[in-house]
């Protein structure tokens, strides 16, 4: 789908400040090399899931093959619906998991995930303004920064909110004391970064979260923490 999307787009990601380096409209592959791979990881793929042999995991994977040409070939061009669509394709991938695994969907672990990239492509679509790529993203002359800002807030509540429930619902005797003043601590740093980042220098919400220091050190404590709890409580 990545192959598809970057085929269709090849003209609008030339003039992108970073999509530009991508192989296919910086000229580094040509199509025909292009709809090759298209072709082995379709033939690789068609087979995969008739190893597997889970309907159900079927059933995911077509639904996200085909929400995915909708996105590519129409619904990326409608403001809002764009990231709901990613928001949704997401979801879908965190519900293979489960269904590979053989475990119950936890759909409240499903919505943390969705939320939070809601939040992250709202963060996304208002760097696009600021940076003035509505050539690359004809889209975004219909978004209101405004209504990104609210969007931003909103999910990014909903996401913490999810969060904690999820927490308790999975890990009530690892994290329901000091860990969860932590996980209190963290999220309300990471929401007031957000909400004061300088959106104009980056174009990509996520690279927000990867290339900041103090996220990069705050999430290497949460995860030491959670080890430590989690190898206090089993010993």
């Amino acid at each position: 789908m990545y192959i598809i999307n970057d085929i269709y787009d090849i003209e609008r990601d030339s003039l992108h400040p970073t999509k530009k380096q991508r192989p296919l409209a910086a000229g580094k592959i040509t199509l025909f090399e292009a709809y090759s791979l298209l072709l082995i990881l379709s033939g690789t793929l068609l087979l995969a899931m008739g190893a597997v042999n889970n309907t159900w995991l079927a059933v995911i994977i077509l639904v996200y093959l085909f929400v995915n040409i909708l996105y590519t070939f129409g619904l990326k061009h409608l403001p809002y619906i764009d990231i709901i669509t990613i928001g949704m394709l997401a979801g879908l991938r965190v519900i293979a998991g489960f269904v590979v695994l053989g475990l119950p969907v936890a759909w409240y672990f499903v919505m943390v995930i969705v939320t939070l990239v809601l939040f992250v492509m709202s963060v996304q679509r208002l760097a696009e303004i600021s940076m003035n790529l509505v050539g690359t993203r004809p889209v975004l002359r219909v978004y209101n920064p405004k209504v990104l800002k609210l969007l931003m807030t909103v999910f990014m509540m909903i996401s913490v909110i999810l969060y904690y429930f999820a927490m308790a619902m999975v890990a009530i005797p690892l994290v329901y004391t000091d860990v969860l003043y932590f996980l209190v601590l963290f999220s309300v740093h990471q929401f007031m970064m957000f909400s004061h980042t300088k959106v104009n220098k980056i174009d990509n919400g996520f690279k927000i979260f990867v290339e900041n220091r103090t996220t990069l050190v705050l999430s290497l404590l949460f995860a030491l923490v959670m080890i430590v709890s989690l190898v206090w409580f089993l010993r």
